[in-house]
């Protein structure tokens, strides 16, 4: 990872195996679509295993602004670590760990070069954050 890297921590109240197994459906995206409609995701794609591939493509309400992120799997050790790498060759990581009877979820993502780190951070603290509100309710 660069020295700039991104890192954003989550606590999530549920088990490590709860909150591992919500990241492998790509349906994930759907409820978050509800929490938030402001954005939604038209199209989600996800292979989850060293080599599979990723993609996601979020559009707001407006059709205004949208993004799109892919990549392919580079490392998965099961309850610990997913490692990726987006298709212009960044690499980001989620790292997982029981603390306090929370999961702990890190991820380290470097910054595309492009848009601020405050921006980037920003935009993913929200995924990470309606990510944690969905695991929370199911």
């Amino acid at each position: 990872m660069a020295k700039n890297q991104i890192h954003i921590v989550v606590r999530i109240k549920a088990d490590i195996k709860k909150v591992w197994d919500s990241n492998l459906k790509a349906e994930v995206f759907d409820p978050l679509d509800k929490q938030d409609r402001e954005w939604y995701c038209p199209e989600v794609q996800n292979d989850f295993r060293v080599g599979g591939k990723f993609k996601y493509h979020l559009v707001n309400q407006d059709k205004r602004f949208d993004f799109k992120f892919s990549g392919v799997y580079t490392e998965i050790i099961p309850y610990e670590k997913i490692s990726f790498e987006f298709d212009k060759k960044r690499k980001a990581s989620y790292h997982f760990k029981v603390k306090e009877g929370l999961t702990e979820v890190n991820l380290y993502i470097e910054p595309d070069g492009i848009h601020s780190i405050d921006l980037q951070k920003a935009g993913w603290e929200v995924v990470i954050g309606s990510f944690k509100t969905y695991v929370e309710n199911l």
